[in-house]
């Protein structure tokens, strides 16, 4: 198990948290997205008022973030 897929197993309902996502069309950047948690088991589901996010096992270890079922790109971090 990654550090990775073990903070998001110890994610729960309500807690507010920080994704941090490699985009897409922008590899050398990063954009943060804080929302709160839905639904602690995968995919994992957060809300952040106006979108929702999907995060999912896209291959071993690495995790995709969509948001209202567009890509967002890869998740690289979880700040709670």
């Amino acid at each position: 198990m990654t550090d990775l897929e073990g903070t998001l197993d110890r994610l729960t309902l309500g807690e507010r948290v920080s994704l941090i996502v490699k985009p897409v069309a922008r590899p050398d950047e990063r954009d943060d997205v804080d929302a709160t948690v839905v639904k602690v088991d995968p995919p994992y589901l957060l809300d952040d008022g106006e979108s929702l996010y999907t995060v999912w096992l896209r291959d071993e270890s690495v995790f995709q973030v969509t948001a209202d079922g567009f890509d967002l790109g890869e998740l690289r971090s979880v700040v709670r």
